[in-house]
């Protein structure tokens, strides 16, 4: 009896277009190995989809002034379409957005909290006063406290390559209405 194969990749985000090195170092990849297996006749499947949640879609489409779930949708398109001229031979592409993947979210979270794999705590998180929302990674930037780059974000310094908190963050800003009123 043959093993399953089932072969994923990073999901893309579905903000833009994905990059050429997003599509080389994870997509790519994957595509190789499915159709490697399929040559040697292996029971696999090629699953991957569109990363529809996150602050980087978010931003994006507050950016163009639209929905995120709009701009989502959209690049989800535009994505399989890339995908397809590139020939990638995927089982099944979706969304992380779909009811089916919802479901299966739902019921893997509530077995995690039922078996005690889940805890409750709480966290000090950045607040803009103007936007009247909590600030997210992508959603404040700062000057950071190890190199002083004043462009880092709320999770983590490019120039420096530290992860960060937002409440870390000296003289932070709101990414969405540019102010620093931020508790």
């Amino acid at each position: 009896m043959m093993d399953k194969i089932i072969i994923t990749s990073a999901l893309p985000y579905a903000y833009s277009v994905p990059h050429l090195g997003n599509f080389i170092g994870s997509v790519l990849p994957a595509d190789i190995f499915y159709k490697y297996q399929v040559m040697k006749k292996a029971d696999a499947i090629f699953i991957c989809g569109s990363d529809q949640h996150g602050t980087p879609i978010e931003l994006a489409a507050i950016k163009r002034g639209i929905e995120p779930q709009q701009l989502a949708d959209e690049m989800h398109e535009k994505m399989k379409s890339l995908f397809n001229r590139f020939e990638c031979t995927f089982s099944y592409y979706g969304k992380t957005h779909s009811e089916s993947n919802k479901q299966v979210v739902y019921e893997l979270f509530n077995l995690l909290m039922k078996n005690g794999y889940m805890v409750t705590t709480e966290d000090m998180q950045a607040y803009c006063e103007v936007d009247k929302r909590f600030l997210a990674d992508r959603f404040i930037e700062g000057t950071c406290p190890y190199c002083n780059n004043p462009k880092a974000r709320g999770d983590q310094c490019e120039v420096c390559n530290t992860l960060l908190e937002a409440t870390m963050l000296l003289d932070p800003h709101c990414t969405i209405c540019g102010k620093r009123e931020i508790k």
